[in-house]
């Protein structure tokens, strides 16, 4: 095998790692948004007509949707730099 075969196969292993890489970071943060969006959903069958509880549940997920965005945005960034 020529050195640029090695050096293209090479690239390509990098990337599918990468890749694999970021779809179990996706699947932990989707995770931590199932178990809050678990969280708020019981605390609205607890809640009733009064909202502050509710709106202490709905944070975290909030926070963790947010955290979701952002790291989407990073890696589709990174995915279009690379094109």
């Amino acid at each position: 095998m020529d050195a640029v075969a090695i050096v293209s196969i090479t690239i390509a292993v990098t990337v599918i790692i990468v890749l694999a890489v970021c779809l179990i970071a996706l699947a932990v943060m989707l995770r931590n948004v199932d178990v809050n969006l678990r969280a708020a959903i019981a605390a609205i069958r607890e809640v009733g007509p009064n909202a502050e509880p509710l709106k202490a549940a709905i944070e975290p997920i909030n926070i963790e949707l947010d955290r979701l965005r952002r790291s989407l945005e990073r890696f589709v960034g990174r995915e279009q730099e690379q094109r």
